[in-house]
């Protein structure tokens, strides 16, 4: 029985996953700028398989990307639940959902990103965008202030804080 078991296992991981081809052409389609394109076989594969979290990242950063920021909280919810320990996760699904205007909601996985990872300065931005959204000048102060004691560069500082003002004033 247990070599029967052990067969069964090997031959399981010789076969090939059944996405692989898909998932190559979704980035062929995305190095030449198709984003639409593989977005589609993104949202077909995780359709087809829920258990391919990579495609449910994969379309829900494009959807990022193509500033459908609605889709991409709905994403960014289903990764937190599925991988709730990840700071990133709640960290984005904050950011998104403070762009489509739910600073509560936002607050809210904000608090968890920075609970899960106190020293990453994106999570506090985050937090400081829901704070300022939801009118908490205070808090959102404090926490901008906090961010930048953590920011490692000029770079950074202009790809994170400006580039979000700069979003949200678009």
């Amino acid at each position: 029985f247990l070599f029967v078991a052990l067969v069964c296992c090997l031959l399981a991981a010789a076969q090939p996953n059944a996405y692989v081809d898909r998932y190559k052409e979704a980035f062929a389609l995305y190095q030449k700028g198709e984003k639409q394109k593989a977005l589609d076989i993104f949202e077909k594969i995780f359709a087809e398989d829920s258990t391919e979290t990579n495609a449910l990242y994969f379309k829900t950063v494009l959807y990022t990307e193509l500033r459908q920021f609605s889709e991409a909280s709905k994403g960014y919810t289903q990764l937190c639940r599925m991988f709730p320990d990840n700071a990133n996760y709640w960290g984005y699904g904050s950011f998104t959902y403070t762009l489509i205007n739910q600073p509560q909601t936002a607050q809210f996985y904000a608090n968890k990103a920075v609970e899960l990872d106190p020293y990453s300065y994106q999570h506090m931005l985050h937090l400081a965008h829901a704070c300022l959204f939801l009118a908490k000048t205070n808090q959102a102060v404090y926490w901008y202030a906090r961010a930048l004691q953590w920011v490692p560069d000029q770079q950074a500082f202009e790809k994170s804080f400006l580039a979000d003002f700069d979003l949200f004033d678009s």
